[in-house]
This record gives structure tokens, C-alpha cells and sequence, in this order.
């Protein structure tokens, strides 16, 4: 065995890999630490909860990614909820969108903790248009409010309106669950059971009668009525999955004409509830009902409709 140099000092390297792994110990520590508190605030600003509903977020579209009612899950799971199109006739009155759910928005919580609003713009067609999302939940009960602001970056004037998805739907984690979709007609109120043989894949409204579509679970009547400002909402649509657990409640809002720098905004409504015919009762009254309408009707449920 060689000799050690004369300047070896076992001590003195015990001493210096003791200091080194009491240091790398502390790093790895703060950077534990660190990890943590960073998925804490990213829980925390994609959250929303309150002592009866607790909903979750996302950067994909702005997106509401679950909601749960006094635990009960009211979406499907692995979909967003109130992702958007967006529609306008061009100068050859043809109909121009752009997808919208596909965009990553920049989120940012409000400082009580109430409300989170998601921010992006347009990269086609609507490269003009900031977007503005809004949830804002009572501190009591069960109404989450989605408030909309449009703005218009250009020097133009615009026109944008808005095809708003969203996946609520009674469910449950397996299984399937049957569910009743409420759809105000001009002939009377549709009652749309799925799965059922009576349901369509593609459940279009032209003509709604009043601002609101309605969803229950058909075990405990626990569900979500979604309400719309009347002079705005154009047309309803429900897309269902006919062989599976899955469903849409849609809206389509007319189309808002903006001047250059200006900006519009309108508020959605979505209540929870454990006795959805009785909140549809409640909303039967003329101040639901739509009787006048302002800006450019969407065309493309007529033409999707046949």
C-alpha cells in the first residue's frame, strides 16, 4: 500500500465531508421546502371552495376542470367546463371562428380569495380580442358567477361572439349515471334522459324560450342550472355520448360589437343544487324568459342543425 503525502489529514477531511453533507442536507432541504410551498399556491390559485361547493381550475382555455356540490361531483371527470369559441360574421357574411379552449391562459387570483380570472388573446382570427374570464364564488351557497370581459386591442372596430362548452353532468368517478338535461322550447320544456333511447347525439334549441339550461343526476335530483343573460343568449345545444357516460350543456352568445380600445361584458350564472325542479320552477317567471335580443344572432346552429 503507497504511502499518504505528507499533507494528508484525515481529520481535517472528516471534518470538510461533514460540513459538505450537513450543506447538501440543508439544500436539499430548502429545496423540498420549496417544492412544496410552490404546489401549495398553485393549488391555491386554482381553487375556489367554499362550505358547500369546491371547484378547480385550469391554464388550458381558463377552464373549469371539476366542480363538486357537498361532495357530489356535477362534471365529467377528465373534461373542461366553459371553454369557448369564437364566432363573427367576416365582410362576405361567412361565418370565422377560433378555438379559444385550445389557448393558455394566465391566471391570477383575487386578494380575498373569492374570485380567479384567467387572461389571453387571440392568435387567428381574433388576434384582436384580450379575453377575460372571471369565477367568482359566493362566500355563501352555491352560486358561482363567470363574469366575461371582451376587449378590443385594435384601431377597428370588431364583432365576437361566443360558443361557451362546459361538461356538467351529474357523475360519479366508474359507472354510469343517468342524467335529465333541461332545455326551454318553444313547444315546452325538454326533458332529455341519457342514457335513453328518446336522446339524440346532437339536441339543438334555435329559438330558446328562456336564459337558462338545466342538468340533474336522476338518482338524488342534485345538479346545475346555468343562466345566461337574456338579451345575449342566442341558441342552446347539448352533444350526447350515446353509448357513454358523457354529455355537453352549451350556449351561444350573439355577437357584440366592440370599438377599437373598447370592451364588452356579460355574466353566466351557474347555481348548484340538490332539487333541481324545484330551481326550475323558481326561474319560470318573465324575468327569465327571453323577449328582446341585442347584436347579430350566431348562424352556425342553424346551419349545424339542419
Amino acid at each position: 500500500m503507497p504511502d499518504r503525502p505528507e499533507h494528508f489529514q484525515p481529520d481535517a477531511v472528516t471534518s470538510i465531508d461533514s460540513e459538505v453533507n450537513m450543506m447538501a442536507r440543508k439544500i436539499f432541504k430548502l429545496l423540498v421546502l420549496s417544492c412544496v410551498w410552490s404546489v401549495f399556491l398553485s393549488a391555491q390559485e386554482l381553487l375556489l371552495r367554499n362550505r358547500e361547493v369546491e371547484a378547480h381550475f385550469s391554464e388550458v382555455g381558463g377552464s373549469l376542470s371539476s366542480l363538486r356540490y357537498r361532495g357530489k361531483l356535477l362534471t365529467v371527470p377528465g373534461q373542461r367546463s366553459f371553454t369557448e369559441q369564437i364566432l363573427a360574421l367576416n365582410q362576405d357574411g361567412a361565418q370565422v371562428r377560433e378555438l379559444f379552449r385550445t389557448l393558455e391562459f394566465t391566471p391570477a387570483p383575487a386578494a380575498g380569495g373569492a374570485s380567479l380570472t384567467f387572461t389571453t388573446q387571440g392568435v387567428a382570427a381574433f388576434d384582436w380580442l384580450k379575453l377575460r374570464k372571471t369565477y367568482t364564488l359566493a362566500a355563501e351557497g352555491a352560486l358561482l358567477t363567470v363574469t366575461y370581459r371582451l376587449e378590443n386591442l385594435d384601431r377597428e372596430p370588431h364583432a365576437a361572439g361566443l360558443w361557451i362548452q362546459t361538461f356538467l353532468r351529474r357523475s360519479e368517478e366508474v359507472g354510469i349515471t343517468t342524467n335529465t338535461v333541461f332545455q326551454p322550447r318553444p313547444e315546452g320544456l325538454a326533458e332529455l334522459v341519457h342514457p335513453g333511447s328518446n336522446v339524440r347525439a346532437d339536441e339543438w334549441v334555435i329559438a330558446p324560450t328562456h336564459r337558462w339550461l338545466a342538468v340533474m343526476g336522476n338518482d338524488d335530483r342534485t345538479g346545475a342550472m346555468l343562466r345566461f343573460p337574456p338579451r345575449l343568449v342566442s341558441a342552446y345545444y347539448s352533444w350526447f355520448g350515446l353509448s357513454r357516460n358523457l354529455s355537453t350543456v352549451e350556449g351561444f352568445i350573439r355577437e357584440l360589437s366592440i370599438p377599437p380600445g373598447g370592451s364588452r361584458e356579460f355574466s353566466l350564472e351557474l347555481e348548484c343544487s340538490g332539487d333541481i325542479p324545484s330551481l326550475l320552477q323558481k326561474y319560470q317567471g318573465e324575468a327569465d324568459m327571453i323577449t328582446e335580443t341585442e347584436g347579430q344572432e350566431i348562424l352556425l346552429p342553424k346551419s349545424y342543425s339542419g
